[in-house]
């Protein structure tokens, strides 16, 4: 097995690239699904936000010593699904991992912008 705390600069390019091909292909398909025209700039998002998720869900399987099978075809999904999608997967998994839940986030964010924390049933 390999350490998990080893860190590979260029498999993780490699990674991260391999997630920001999927997002485009993932974009262009589901908007010519949808009969809609590619947007270049929303490709180019898409593809960038792409790679950053797949780069994350790179560390995430590192860190849980994942093999780099596993690890391509996580990312690879990651990327394919779309960065939207995927943030907030990974969102819960960091949350778990730190023991906290949407709710501490949204309160946290409530307290920041000064609005009061007020229950659900107002």
């Amino acid at each position: 097995m390999r350490d998990p705390n080893e860190f590979n600069f260029a498999h993780s390019v490699g990674y991260a690239a391999f997630a920001a091909f999927g997002g485009a292909m993932g974009y262009v398909l589901r908007t010519m699904d949808a009969t809609q025209p590619v947007s270049y700039r929303r490709l180019t998002v898409e593809t960038c936000a792409s790679g950053f998720v797949g780069a994350l869900a790179m560390l995430a399987c590192n860190a849980m010593d994942v093999s780099p099978t596993w690890t391509g075809v996580i990312v690879g999904m990651s990327g394919w699904i779309g960065a939207t999608a995927s943030i907030r997967l990974i969102e819960t998994l960091v949350y778990k991992r730190l023991g906290i839940t949407r709710e501490d986030v949204q309160t946290a964010k409530d307290m920041e912008h000064g609005q009061p924390n007020q229950p659900d049933n107002q």
